[in-house]
């Protein structure tokens, strides 16, 4: 907030104080009092595309005083959880033009709006005008992967999807066996509304792998044709073997 102050004026040790300058300190102390004492409300905006009635949750809400004594342009923070709408706190009375912005979206500007001297806080509402076709992204998690392909249909594109192993799964031509995974993760998310032609990422289950183990045998103390056969009969085959007692050489 902007205040103003009253002609403090600085003085020399020694120099005598006049009734007019202690005014002046009892004025500006005053000044400080009213401002901290001042009540300020909170400003809610909720933002809808226009004609869908959806929540836009990405927007840019920018609050700009019409006067200097407001301070300076405050930036609304969304409010999510069950509130869902853009919020401003301790906003100080005066007169306000909100403007908001979005990708894919034309500016939205509401001219005046007037924050009141008791405190008491203000709703608006703001609905944006897409400027290019919208689709809203369909839920996919729980579902198999097969099913969320027929679901998308043609909507909206699949750029890439990663099973639980993290390998790459060709969207254009998915293996049945892929076809049964679960959608665990997706993006953008469900409701989200975008351009007709954004890829989605989905990230599936994948069918669960084992590796077969096995006990290795103690072979210490037997020789190598023996220890050969040890693990054999493990499954196991002996890799390189050497003799530290008398040469660093492999021992055939």
């Amino acid at each position: 907030m902007s205040l103003t102050s009253p002609p403090l004026v600085k003085v020399s040790p020694g120099d005598p104080l006049t009734s007019q300058q202690w005014n002046n300190i009892i004025d500006a102390l005053g000044t400080l009092y009213d401002a901290f004492n001042k009540v300020a409300g909170a400003l809610d905006v909720t933002v809808k595309v226009k004609g869908a009635g959806t929540l836009l949750k990405d927007a840019l809400v920018n609050v700009l005083p019409l006067s200097g004594t407001q301070g300076p342009p405050r930036a609304a923070i969304f409010v999510g959880g069950g509130i869902d709408r853009y919020r401003v706190d301790q906003l100080p009375a005066g007169t306000y033009k909100i403007v908001v912005q979005a990708e894919g979206f034309t500016d939205e500007t509401v001219p005046t709006l007037t924050m009141a001297n008791d405190g008491s806080s203000q709703s608006v509402t703001v609905e944006m005008t897409a400027t290019e076709v919208l689709v809203s992204v369909p839920n996919l998690f729980g579902r198999t992967l097969g099913d969320a392909v027929t679901l998308i249909g043609t909507s909206l594109p699949i750029g890439r999807i990663i099973d639980a192993h993290g390998k790459e799964i060709p969207p254009g031509a998915i293996p049945d066996d892929a076809k049964r995974g679960l959608v665990l993760n997706q993006a953008p998310p469900p409701a989200t509304l975008v351009p007709k032609n954004t890829g989605l990422f989905l990230s599936v289950s994948a069918k669960a792998e084992f590796t077969e183990r096995v006990k290795v045998p103690d072979i210490r103390g037997l020789t190598i044709d023996q220890a050969r056969v040890a693990l054999q009969g493990s499954q196991l085959v002996l890799g390189e073997a050497r003799d530290f007692n008398t040469s660093s050489n492999p021992v055939a």
